[in-house]
């Protein structure tokens, strides 16, 4: 037999001792039943999918100081790409709004 089973969340990162629970799933489970969008729900949902976005990047691992760097590393990429990308985005935009304006029209034309 296998000595760690693996748990039963998909995305669970540790393996656990006893089967089908580990800490971190109890832990998830605990910070998902506190996430309501009641009194303080909503700062309870932040905290829960920036604990989410910790797990995937690996970052709970780090010290502060280098979270805070990371962070600021992907908030400063994450910018400049949505800055540098407008032009982009409004050109897309235009053509689409042409398109559409240029479809109806056609559709229009050719039923009367």
């Amino acid at each position: 037999s296998f000595l760690f089973d693996l748990c039963e969340y998909s995305s669970c990162p540790c393996p656990s001792l006893s089967p089908r629970r580990c800490s971190f799933c109890i832990q998830l489970d605990n910070m998902k039943q506190e996430a309501t969008f009641d009194n303080q729900g909503c700062c309870r949902w932040i905290r829960l999918k920036y604990y989410h976005y910790s797990l995937w990047t690996g970052i709970y691992m780090l010290d502060k100081w280098e979270r805070v760097l990371f962070n600021s590393f992907v908030l400063g990429v994450s910018a400049a790409s949505i800055y540098y990308s407008q032009d982009t985005l409004v050109a897309i935009a235009d053509f689409v709004k042409d398109r559409v304006v240029e479809l109806s029209a056609g559709s229009t034309g050719s039923s009367s």
